[in-house]
């Protein structure tokens, strides 16, 4: 548990392995971009507004993170080979969500 932790910024630390899981009421953003994360493990947080896992090693959509309130997610070069087959969950849960997929190799 966080507590009162709104933001988790911590790129292009060369960090890896499986992303902890997280369970907060107040993270509002979350940045781990450029790091070597292999699996995005479970973000909870009600209010969370960004999420970036970009330029990591992901081989799996995390589509937790769909139903999540975030504005913005960025996955943007990742080589997930691994994508939900339902349509619905392209779909995002707010419609102002901001999806970055750019360059996840299938």
């Amino acid at each position: 548990k966080l507590g009162n932790v709104a933001e988790i910024i911590l790129p292009d630390q060369d960090l890896s392995g499986r992303f902890p899981s997280l369970f907060s009421t107040s993270l509002r953003t979350l940045d781990v971009s450029g790091n070597r994360f292999t699996n995005a493990g479970e973000i909870i947080s009600v209010n969370v507004e960004s999420i970036d896992f970009s330029w990591n090693n992901l081989t799996e959509f995390p589509v937790e993170f769909l139903s999540s309130k975030a504005r913005v997610l960025d996955l943007s070069n990742n080589p997930i080979s691994k994508w939900p087959l339902e349509e619905s969950y392209y779909q995002p849960s707010a419609p102002s969500m901001e999806r970055r997929l750019a360059s996840c190799r299938s």
